[in-house]
């Protein structure tokens, strides 16, 4: 159709979710408006993601597949061993189904394993901040626009 990634919503729009279509990749910004990014561009299992000045890169481009948010070669945002802990860090790993791979965009929040969100550590904006699961707290740092 063509559409922004982000207008294309259903009945989830009324809830606050807003789907990024498989179609269209899309940059996820956060702090500071720098992007998030897979961590060198490394394509492989346990890859950190980090912020980022945003630069265009297929580091930074992301689809929403179901539940699944996708990046660099087709891995999943994956919080680390699933592992629910508060401060556990998100990274790239192959899709596998779990709910360590499930997020959801809410109110300009991702949240994810247990409902926390998708946070950037410390609040600091310095490119290479890894990005963490947190419990959802309303700060910039867990505040995220798709385009």
């Amino acid at each position: 159709m063509g559409m922004n990634p982000l207008l294309e919503c259903a009945a989830a729009c009324a809830v606050g979710m807003i789907l990024i279509s498989s179609a269209d990749a899309a940059e996820i910004r956060g702090i500071g408006n720098k992007c998030l990014d897979v961590r060198g561009g490394i394509l492989g299992n346990g890859v950190q993601v980090q912020i980022f000045a945003c630069n265009g890169t297929a580091a930074q481009r992301w689809t929403l597949v179901g539940d699944e948010i996708r990046g660099l070669g087709g891995r999943c945002l994956d919080v680390a061993g699933g592992n629910p802990a508060t401060g556990t860090p998100v990274q790239m790993f192959d899709c596998n189904g779990t709910a360590a791979q499930e997020w959801m965009y809410m109110d300009g929040s991702i949240r994810g394993i247990r409902y926390q969100c998708l946070d950037v550590r410390g609040g600091v904006i310095a490119d290479g901040t890894p990005v963490q699961i947190f419990p959802c707290n309303g700060t910039a740092a867990q505040r995220w626009t798709v385009r």
